[in-house]
């Protein structure tokens, strides 16, 4: 698994060809948060930059169905967004071990609709909203 400096890695959440997301103890206070970075073979100027640019729009959000975002940190040749962690499972994990009972299921698709609203009310469009960066809480409550 990687080496993240001041950080100890518990778990590797999701990986693609573009980005890899940790789950992760920051060192210094023993908080625990979600690490996002680029996949290394993506490190190009142009990437690089549109990863700035979804920190400052993630950071710019305000809404109960929004995960937080701490901060932008530098990380080799790149940058990483440290986010809150909520103890969220990804909903493609959630689907792949247990079933969804309806009344789960409503509760999902209301607090679905209500995080894609308050996003579109800050005048934001979410570009890839699916099962793998949707984190749902024990508690039921969503982060997209």
């Amino acid at each position: 698994m990687i080496t993240i400096p001041g950080y100890h890695v518990l778990d590797q959440l999701y990986s693609s060809p573009r980005s890899l997301v940790y789950r992760c103890t920051r060192q210094t206070d023993n908080q625990r948060v979600i690490i996002k970075m680029l996949n290394a073979d993506q490190l190009d100027a142009r990437r690089i930059m549109r990863f700035q640019r979804e920190y400052e729009m993630v950071s710019s959000l305000a809404s109960e169905h929004i995960i937080t975002a701490y901060g932008l940190e530098k990380f080799q040749r790149s940058s990483m967004i440290l986010f809150e962690d909520m103890g969220a499972t990804s909903l493609d994990h959630i689907v792949a071990a247990t079933r969804i009972e309806v009344p789960q299921f409503l509760t999902l698709a209301l607090a679905i609709t209500a995080a894609v609203d308050d996003i579109h009310h800050q005048e934001i469009m979410h570009k890839d909203l699916n099962p793998a960066n949707t984190y749902w809480t024990k508690l039921y409550h969503l982060y997209a």
